[in-house]
C-alpha cells in the first residue's frame, strides 16, 4: 500500500479526514473526506497539541488502520503526474544497442564510445567540449557497468551484488584499451583544492614525505599544466625501474645520521 498523508480535524465532535496518497510508480494522488475514529490516527510527532485542540494537522495512518469499516469509507479520484517519476536511463538506449544484443556487441559499443571521448585519443579543443566528452564517457561507463553477460551470451541488467569496483573497472579498461580510465580518480577541481591546501597550510610540514609532500607534488604538477592524478596512482602495465626504484614510487628521503 502506498503511503498516505492525512489531514485530520475535529468538527462537531467528529473526526474528519482529507487524504492524499502518493505512488512512486505513477504519481497517483487521491483526496477524500470521511469520518475516522480517534484510535485510528497515529499522532504526528511534531504537532501533538493539534489533536487536543481540534486543529487540522497532518497525520500518518498505518496500513492496518486503513480498512473499510463503519468509521472509514473510501471514494477516490485520480490524477497522474508524470514529472514526479524519474526513471534511470536505459543502458541499452544509452549505448545505442538493442536489448537483444549480445554482450560482446555491447562491450564493443562501449569501447567505441569510450575511446572517442577519451582525452588520450580525442583531445577536446575547448572546456565546453571537454565537459561534453567527460559526460558522454561517464554516461556510457555507467550504462555498461549496469550490464553483465547472461548464460546465453546476451546482455542483462546486473544485480546490485555484482557491482564492479572502480579498481576492477580501471584494470579491465587498461587491459582492453591500453589506456587508463579517465575521470575516475581525481577530477581537476579536486586537484586544484589539494594544490591550494598545500599552498595555504602545507609549507614547513612533513618535509620528509607523507601527505604534505604528496600535496606539494600535486601542486607542482598542476602549476606545470600536468595531470596531478598520475602522481597518486601507479599505472597498470610495464613497471620501470630507475636506480633500483620503481618509477613513480613515492619514497621517503633518508635523514642523515648525526
Amino acid at each position: 500500500m502506498n503511503p498516505r498523508l492525512v489531514t485530520v480535524a475535529r468538527v462537531g465532535g467528529h473526526w474528519r479526514t482529507a487524504t492524499t496518497s502518493f505512488s512512486v510508480r505513477s504519481g497517483m494522488t487521491f483526496e477524500q473526506s470521511s469520518p475516522i475514529s480517534q484510535s485510528q490516527a497515529v499522532q504526528h510527532p511534531k504537532h501533538p497539541q493539534h489533536h487536543q485542540q481540534g486543529m487540522s494537522s497532518p497525520l500518518l495512518l498505518s496500513p492496518n488502520n486503513l480498512t473499510n469499516n463503519n468509521n472509514y469509507t473510501t471514494t477516490a479520484t485520480t490524477r497522474l503526474f508524470s514529472s514526479m517519476t524519474k526513471k534511470s536511463p536505459c543502458p541499452f538506449k544509452t549505448l545505442g544497442v538493442s536489448k537483444s544484443a549480445k554482450y560482446k556487441k555491447v562491450k564493443t559499443k562501449f569501447l567505441q564510445i569510450a575511446m572517442s571521448h577519451h582525452p588520450d585519443t580525442n583531445k577536446a579543443e575547448t572546456e565546453e567540449e571537454e565537459k561534453k566528452y567527460k559526460e558522454a564517457f561517464i554516461k556510457a561507463r555507467q550504462a555498461f557497468e549496469s550490464l553483465m553477460e547472461s548464460e546465453d551470451g546476451g546482455a542483462m541488467i546486473k544485480p546490485p551484488e555484482e557491482e564492479t569496483s572502480d579498481q576492477e573497472f580501471d584494470d579491465w579498461f587498461m587491459k582492453e584499451t591500453g589506456h587508463s580510465s579517465p575521470y575516475s580518480f581525481l577530477d581537476p577541481q579536486t586537484m586544484k583544492e589539494v594544490a591550494e591546501m598545500e599552498e595555504t597550510i602545507g609549507h614547513g610540514l612533513d618535509r620528509d614525505g607523507g601527505m604534505w609532500t604528496l600535496a606539494a607534488m600535486v601542486s607542482n604538477a598542476v602549476k606545470d599544466g600536468k595531470d596531478g592524478a598520475s602522481l597518486l596512482r601507479l599505472e597498470t602495465g610495464e613497471v620501470k625501474e630507475v636506480n633500483g626504484h620503481i618509477d613513480g614510487e613515492l619514497r621517503r628521503t633518508r635523514r642523515n645520521r648525526r
